[in-house]
């Protein structure tokens, strides 16, 4: 019996999802990084799309959530509810900073979505996410609490985590989340870099994240291992840094 792609058709494909964890605290307003925030993901969407666009494996989609005091998701699924959104009819609303840093909120928030009955529900499959988590500064609710439990989800388990700490953003917090150090970035906002730096990530990490991994290749594609290549290749972009981190 002739293949669909033999007679013409096209094969469906899974779906990769972006989640980028948001912190829209008070002090995101300081030396502009609220701003920055906002540019990046308005720029990279053109970006992301391109890479899904060319992909005949995958179509990403992006969920975005904001935290202060409390949480919210920004983006939102076919029928209007909060979901992973498609690239095609995602449109950005410009954020404000305000509020408290409810990271643990944000945690049990996401936790609850990391599913196929929730923001990972896909006729076709999905791949492992790629999981983003900018903050810059200490968690005010008991977020050990929250991350306790998103360590028993699987897809969580499996995704692909990276973290960003601007300025004084707590290392240590961001690190129990990613599961090393290695793939927490820290950035100084007083710099251009935070705009650069977000929007970069995004996009080498999604288009690793969203082809297969051949049988017997001996590639390691588990979320850790695709994390640390992630921020390597970033370290190393001289666009970025100026010749290095």
């Amino acid at each position: 019996m002739p293949r669909e792609e033999d007679m013409g058709g096209v094969m469906p494909r899974r779906v990769m999802t972006l989640f980028l964890l948001i912190d829209i605290s008070g002090s995101m307003s300081v030396n502009g990084n609220i701003g920055k925030v906002n540019s990046a993901i308005e720029e990279m969407i053109p970006l992301l799309k391109e890479v899904s666009d060319e992909n005949a494996d995958a179509e990403i989609k992006i969920a975005v959530l904001a935290f202060s005091s409390g949480c919210r998701w920004i983006t939102h699924d076919i029928s209007g509810q909060s979901g992973a959104e498609s690239l095609e009819s995602f449109f950005w609303n410009d954020m404000e900073a305000g509020g408290l840093t409810d990271m643990g909120a944000a945690f049990s928030e996401l936790e609850s979505k990391l599913s196929r009955s929730a923001f990972l529900a896909s006729s076709t499959g999905a791949y492992a996410p790629v999981i983003i988590l900018l903050s810059d500064g200490c968690p005010t609710d008991e977020w050990e609490k929250g991350l306790e439990k998103l360590k028993y989800n699987n897809w969580y388990k499996a995704a692909t985590k990276i973290a960003i700490a601007v300025d004084d953003g707590d290392t240590s917090v961001l690190s129990a989340f990613t599961g090393t150090t290695e793939s927490v970035l820290q950035v100084n906002s007083n710099r251009d870099d935070l705009k650069k730096l977000l929007c970069r990530l995004a996009v080498i990490s999604s288009t690793m994240n969203s082809r297969p991994v051949a049988a017997g290749s001996g590639e390691d594609s588990s979320g850790e291992n695709n994390a640390i290549k992630v921020a390597d290749e970033v370290k190393n972009d001289a666009n970025l840094w100026g010749g290095g981190w």
